[in-house]
């Protein structure tokens, strides 16, 4: 049993695993500082991060349904955590049984899961990331939509509407197209819904942008040791939101050929440049590694609040990132930037030599099979 010292930012104490991806029943104490995940690939490091991960989400970062996360051959499963702050310890438990999922924080179940997002939040790095700089704009939207729905619940909460009318809207174009029929009051009272929802949407969006921008600029001079190059974010906005309604009106048959909405919030336009030029057309591997791990240190310092800082989830990075970025991040983490610290590598040769020589000493596990145990 870990004897602690009250917290001092956000702790994740305890942490139950029932029948989640390769896991049948594991459980885990957790002190502060780093913890390295070590173990062969597909052993289950991984999805042990993507359980601290769902705990802070109420979803998986890797599996897009919830019964892709139950341990084959059973039909439900459990990840429960117990965190710790300084202003007292709560319980977060997540379960999925028969196709229903269930959040419940001090055994009192949510009726809403967008009440959750926020409480305890969590920064992910993993290989996959590359995608926000060469996949498509979608996965940059969806990169500040979860920023932002943690950050402000007013956000995430018309997001949820926005996207609720959005579908109405879709499936009325759909139906429209189909009997040839075009009810035109029915679409002007969804397009008055989007246009209010969109207003709030794309208030906070430009709100966030400068200051953030800001922190992408300082983490990528940190990362890259001052090369002069300018980062940069530009949002394009694909209709105003007071003007939305009029605008979606005129589109109905344009939109009616498309079977779907083209203009709105859904459509806008994330861009990453460096020094004026796109990222994701002119930039090098490393000017492209070196923009994503300077964007999620900027994004943990946008969730950061006074005496509480997020659990970053490192995945595989060390195969994934050249000396130079490992040592800035292991600079950061001595340095007592981060909290709560969870690592997974293959390599614990590797894994030594980097902690050694950053002079960390990290706490130890071995993921073999779906089970963990203290190295």
């Amino acid at each position: 049993m870990l004897v602690c010292a009250e917290p001092h930012n956000m702790l994740l104490r305890h942490l139950h695993v029932y029948n989640f991806k390769n896991y049948e029943d594991q459980y885990l104490e957790f002190a502060e500082g780093c913890h390295v995940l070590m173990g062969m690939n597909g052993s289950g490091k991984t999805n042990l991060l993507d359980a601290i991960y769902y705990l802070g989400f109420t979803k998986s970062a890797f599996a897009p349904s919830d019964g892709q996360n139950v341990r084959e051959g059973q039909h439900q499963f459990l990840v429960k955590g117990k965190f710790e702050r300084p202003t007292g310890v709560a319980e977060v438990a997540c379960a999925f049984q028969k196709g229903k999922k269930s959040v419940r924080e001090n055994d009192v179940e949510y009726t809403r899961l967008a009440e959750h997002i926020g409480k305890y939040p969590v920064v992910l790095i993993c290989p996959r990331d590359g995608e926000l700089v060469t996949g498509s704009s979608e996965s940059r939207r969806r990169f500040f939509d979860s920023l932002l729905s943690q950050l402000f619940p007013d956000y995430l909460t018309e997001l949820i509407r926005y996207h609720y009318y959005l579908k109405q809207r879709n499936a009325l174009l759909q139906l429209s197209a189909q009997s040839g029929r075009v009810d035109y009051d029915l679409f002007a009272q969804y397009h008055q819904h989007l246009a209010a929802s969109t207003s709030v949407i794309i208030g906070y969006r430009q709100r966030l942008l400068p200051v953030f921008t800001q922190r992408l600029v300082q983490h990528y001079s940190f990362v890259c040791g001052g090369t002069g190059e300018q980062p940069d974010i530009g949002y394009e906005i694909s209709s105003p939101g007071p003007g939305l309604a009029e605008l979606l009106q005129r589109a109905i048959p344009t939109d009616l050929v498309a079977l779907r909405t083209t203009i709105g919030p859904h459509r806008d336009r994330f861009t990453f440049s460096l020094s004026g030029r796109e990222l994701r057309k002119f930039g090098s591997q490393g000017q492209q590694k070196s923009f994503v791990v300077a964007l999620k240190l900027a994004e943990f310092q946008t969730l950061e609040r006074p005496g509480d800082k997020p659990i970053l989830l490192l995945d595989d990075i060390f195969d994934k990132l050249d000396d130079q970025r490992v040592k800035k991040l292991m600079e950061l983490m001595k340095s007592d930037t981060f909290g709560q610290v969870f690592i997974t590598d293959a390599s614990p040769i590797r894994a030594g030599r980097i902690f050694e020589q950053a002079g960390i000493l990290p706490r130890l596990y071995r993921v073999e099979q779906g089970r963990v145990t203290p190295a």
